[in-house]
């Protein structure tokens, strides 16, 4: 028992993916990792197993948590919206123009918004969830939805804060790490001082999350030891223009001293 709730742990390799969550019917075709959608035979349910990744296991009741797309009426959540940006105006820069999503388990218990940014980021908007259900990994859910969801079209994940002591070390749990920040944001884009925890937000602070296939890469070149042959140089310099092909963001490391007994 967890928070009041049930909760059962199931095999590494049990078969989510492949189940209706409708009538349990078993899809053997979806085991082909290239359909992504699928309907079901036998009720005609539609899936998309993306969404369903971690959101929509459903075990005689006890577990019963989706993420869904909302395409129209986004204003209907707009209780949760301010809880993240608690000026409208400033939502209404964004919110129709991104995407949003809401977590229901039994019902809504959060929501997020997110845009594209171009140059390969993805932009967190808005997030939040409701006051009674903070603290119970809802946040860190649609964080990990987003970062499976969006792995093949973005790089990098980002999203823009107050320098809050409750926000930051949220979302470096959630592996994000501090990139820039918009001296004075909330100061001259707000009618009101913003307090969070006690603490006045002034500067945006924006900390990034990159992809797992597009994570930094830090080339080690080998330089100056007589342990270091043509072949191992040439392997290196390899790496490194494959990884500089793909975009990759490179650090040299210029070491001039090391002893290598293998390689």
């Amino acid at each position: 028992m967890w928070n009041a709730r049930k909760y059962i742990k199931i095999d590494t390799f049990y078969a989510s993916s492949q189940l209706c969550s409708v009538c349990g019917y078993q899809n053997p075709d979806t085991k082909d990792l290239s359909v992504r959608t699928w309907i079901c035979p036998k009720c005609g349910a539609e899936h998309d197993k993306t969404t369903r990744l971690m959101l929509k296991l459903k075990f005689d009741g006890v577990i019963d948590m989706k993420i869904r797309e909302v395409n129209e009426n986004k204003k209907q959540f707009i209780a949760l919206l301010l809880l993240a940006d608690e000026q409208e105006n400033m939502i209404d820069h964004y919110l129709e123009k991104g995407t949003m999503y809401v977590l229901e388990d039994g019902n809504v218990k959060a929501e997020c918004v997110v845009t594209d940014e171009d140059n390969g980021i993805l932009e967190i908007k808005n997030i939040a969830v409701g006051p009674k259900n903070q603290g119970q990994g809802y946040g860190k859910a649609l964080i990990d939805f987003l970062v499976s969801k969006y792995a093949d079209e973005y790089s990098i994940l980002q999203v823009g804060t107050g320098d809050s002591p409750l926000t930051v070390p949220f979302y470096e749990k959630c592996g994000f790490v501090r990139s820039h920040n918009i001296p004075n944001f909330f100061t001259d884009n707000y009618d009101h001082p913003i307090y969070e925890c006690g603490v006045q937000l002034i500067d945006m602070v924006y900390l990034q999350r990159c992809s797992e296939e597009n994570k930094l890469m830090n080339i080690l070149v080998l330089n100056g030891s007589p342990h270091v042959n043509a072949n191992t140089m040439a392997m290196v310099n390899a790496f490194a223009d494959g990884a500089r092909e793909k975009n990759h963001d490179i650090q040299t490391v210029q070491v001039m001293k090391i002893t290598i007994n293998s390689f």
